[in-house]
């Protein structure tokens, strides 16, 4: 994951222009104070929006506080408790080949 270019895998972009820019908006988003990294208040802070029914475009909520934190644990790659950037959009990706090959099936 160099830059801020698309993740490219056998010569061919992983997303589009578009997700990789949405992956690194709500990046952004979550990174409450700008220091390039989120910690776990980053996640509580999405759940009590959605809670809320601040959080625009979801009137249900999608996550517990337990989903929450399995999911932070998940993302953080070196047990450090922060998620950089680059394990946030990491996850993402390992997420989308998986989901890929869901879709399609292993051959």
């Amino acid at each position: 994951l160099q830059g801020h270019l698309p993740i490219q895998a056998s010569g061919v972009n992983v997303f589009t222009k578009a997700q990789w820019q949405a992956l690194k908006l709500f990046f952004s988003l979550l990174d409450l104070d700008g220091n390039g990294v989120l910690v776990e208040e980053s996640f509580v802070v999405l759940l009590a929006e959605q809670d809320s029914g601040t959080l625009v475009g979801f009137d249900y909520a999608y996550a517990t506080e337990d989903e929450l934190s399995l999911l932070l644990e998940v993302m953080d790659c070196n047990a450090d408790k922060l998620i950089t950037e680059q394990d946030f959009l990491l996850f993402a990706y390992r997420a989308l080949l998986r989901w890929k090959k869901a879709m399609h099936g292993s051959g």
